[in-house]
């Protein structure tokens, strides 16, 4: 069952220790380094495991139980993730207004949470230390799933191409903007 696919999971981050820390998303310090460079800011969290299909496995970062990484972070503007209920009421009012056309796109970024650098200062948040490591700490140095602040980021980013298309377009040709995190599936 699922420890099975958890046991797995161990030989996968052994053998791609040097291609993860190749690609920059993770930073693999000593202990006694890492606890030098970062002190009071270095939090190591649980790793979790998610199923996401017969053969899709999930790293969850645990950001809320025992390290409280979650906890401390301060949003500095409310976000809501749209409903059902919120893009019918839409989809009503748009075809009572202009019953004749209208189009609707939809955009999904592959790994979002891991296309968004991290500054180095907070990598000690974002620390974990899977089984195989014996004295190493994983610091990931790109979001993380199981962190709160990564939406936030993805909010603005696309706050901002929305400002960026009604600058160049006419701003009428969207009139909706709907961004939603649909991480888990």
């Amino acid at each position: 069952g699922e420890l099975q696919g958890l046991v797995h999971l161990v030989p996968r981050f052994a053998k791609g220790r040097g291609l993860w820390r190749d690609s920059g998303m993770f930073h693999i310090p000593t202990r006694e380094k890492a606890t030098a460079e970062f002190g009071s800011k270095l939090h190591i969290a649980a790793l979790a495991v998610l199923r996401q299909g017969p053969e899709s496995l999930r790293v969850v970062h645990d950001g809320m139980h025992g390290v409280c990484v979650n906890n401390r972070i301060k949003v500095r503007d409310q976000m809501t993730m749209p409903g059902a209920l919120d893009l019918e009421a839409i989809m009503e009012y748009e075809l009572e207004a202009q019953p004749a056309t209208f189009l609707t796109l939809i955009w999904d970024f592959s790994k979002a949470h891991r296309r968004l650098a991290v500054r180095r200062q907070d990598w000690g948040f974002q620390a974990c230390q899977p089984l195989h490591a014996k004295d190493e700490l994983w610091l990931n140095t790109v979001g993380t799933f199981g962190i709160g602040s990564i939406s936030y980021w993805w909010n603005r980013l696309s706050a901002l191409l929305l400002r960026l298309v009604h600058y160049i377009g006419d701003p009428m040709c969207v009139r909706w903007a709907l961004c939603f995190a649909d991480d888990c599936k």
